[in-house]
């Protein structure tokens, strides 16, 4: 007997010879703009699931590609979770207008690092194939486009 068993009063149970388990403390609740950030972040994560799945290694078929249309539309019902959560209205509050602009736009900062991550990518990547004579593999997009923003 080294510890005491949790109970459901009120008190703590003491057994002798232990000492008393300290009560957890409340987690203060998150701000709404750490909400905000937390869904930008997950959905620029989100965004970058090509890169992600090329860099497993894992077989195409076990992971496909997710475009970022589709990571906005999965992270849609989070963000209408989290305004209800905070006990806020849709549509009525400037968080909710923040959340769904970062549901929005997370996907695009993240699919724009892959070639896969937007309609646009590609578009661009084979224009610069039938214009320039220049072929852009998946890695030297991911590194032009790493250079380009961390430089």
């Amino acid at each position: 007997m080294t510890q005491a068993t949790l109970s459901t009063s009120a008190e703590p149970v003491s057994v002798p010879g232990t000492k008393p388990l300290p009560r957890p403390r409340a987690r203060p609740p998150l701000s709404n703009a750490t909400r905000v950030q937390a869904v930008l972040l997950l959905a620029a994560i989100l965004g970058l699931w090509e890169a992600g799945v090329r860099l497993s290694g894992v077989s195409r078929q076990l992971l496909p590609p997710v475009s970022d249309i589709a990571v906005a539309a999965m992270l849609l019902p989070l963000g209408v979770g989290l305004l209800n959560d905070a006990g806020l209205r849709p549509g009525e509050s400037n968080v909710g207008r923040s959340l769904m602009i970062a549901t929005a736009f997370g996907p695009l900062i993240g699919g724009i690092a892959t070639p896969a991550g937007t309609a646009a990518n590609l578009v661009a990547i084979s224009q610069l194939k039938q214009l320039a004579s220049v072929d852009v593999s998946f890695w030297r997009w991911m590194t032009l486009e790493c250079r380009r923003r961390w430089s």
